[in-house]
């Protein structure tokens, strides 16, 4: 089948499995849609198969005595790099969220911050008080213009933020390479690790169920329990 063949062909090329699904159930449906048109009399798409996406996330994170060490770095950091920090972590933000943020989504008094989530509804969070004191030193003076800035006054891009992200990570003693999307699997995961409630947490990641939070909670779950001792002692107690 020619979908799949173009399917592995984007596998080949470095796409994540996220884009192969994606892109194949795209179009999967523009077939279904031209077949219910009648532009089509069959479905060349009807049984693709489709690229299954694992239910659980093995990427990077921090541990607790890690991130409480990235945080304090980050406060040697420059405003706008410590407030990167803060709002990945402790708000769970993606980092196009975040770097798309101006000075005007930032309510101070409020202690708020309006976000344009990934599929565009506007939501606002709450800033824990020590995001909400460095981006009062941010904003001071402003009222228009990028939050997030680099050394030359422009918006910080991705790049620029991922490479503030790792050396930190790096600093802070993680095995493996922390980037900004590891700050946010890192709010998941420790944020269930506080007892905060799954409805809070997804809240404020801006996710519909916690779905996602269990996806990134699943792979540090299967290895930070030694869920095999304890079973072998249960069962040893029947003897």
């Amino acid at each position: 089948m020619h979908i799949e063949a173009w399917s592995r062909y984007w596998s080949a090329t470095g796409h994540t499995m996220n884009s192969r699904k994606d892109g194949t159930g795209i179009v999967c449906g523009f077939y279904a849609y031209l077949l219910e048109q009648g532009a089509i009399e069959s479905n060349p798409a009807e049984r693709v198969r489709r690229p299954r996406v694992p239910r659980m996330s093995d990427g990077s994170s921090l541990t607790r005595e890690q991130a409480a060490r990235f945080l304090q770095l980050a406060e040697s950091e420059p405003d706008d790099a410590q407030a990167l920090c803060l709002l990945l972590l402790l708000n769970g933000m993606r980092i196009g969220e975040a770097l798309a943020l101006d000075t005007a989504d930032i309510d101070i008094g409020a202690s708020t911050v309006r976000i344009t989530r990934k599929y565009g509804f506007v939501q606002h969070l709450r800033m824990p008080q020590e995001t909400a004191a460095v981006l009062a030193r941010i904003t001071a003076g402003r009222d228009h213009g990028p939050l997030l800035r680099n050394a030359k006054g422009k918006r910080m891009n991705e790049a620029g933020a991922d490479r503030i992200v790792s050396r930190l990570g790096r600093q802070a003693g993680a095995a493996r390479r922390i980037s900004p999307h590891s700050l946010r699997r890192t709010f998941a995961t420790l944020s269930r690790d506080a007892g905060i409630p799954d409805r809070q947490i997804t809240a404020m990641a801006g996710w519909a169920d916690s779905d996602m939070l269990d996806y990134y909670d699943q792979g540090r779950m299967s290895t930070q329990f030694d869920t095999g001792a304890q079973l072998q002692q249960y069962i040893s107690q029947a003897q």
